[in-house]
């Protein structure tokens, strides 16, 4: 998956499901560290680089009987 890659997931509607939960979970898990420097030379202090990695743009429920596809996936 590239860098700031951005999603958009569009579900079977189920209304079970909190989607507003489940966006800021993925947005929560949407960086990674890429690398650790020491801040100082005693090594006692760190900078994480985040790196992002996607964005969800939305979550949209579909009708699966109007989008077909969304019964596949």
């Amino acid at each position: 998956m590239p860098s700031d890659s951005v999603w958009g997931i569009y579900p079977d509607e189920n209304s079970a499901l909190n989607w507003s939960k489940i966006k800021e979970s993925l947005e929560n898990k949407s960086y990674s560290i890429t690398s650790s420097i020491p801040l100082i030379s005693s090594r006692d202090f760190w900078i994480n680089n985040k790196k992002k990695e996607f964005e969800v743009v939305e979550i949209e429920e579909q009708k699966s009987c109007s989008h077909p596809l969304v019964q596949i996936a």
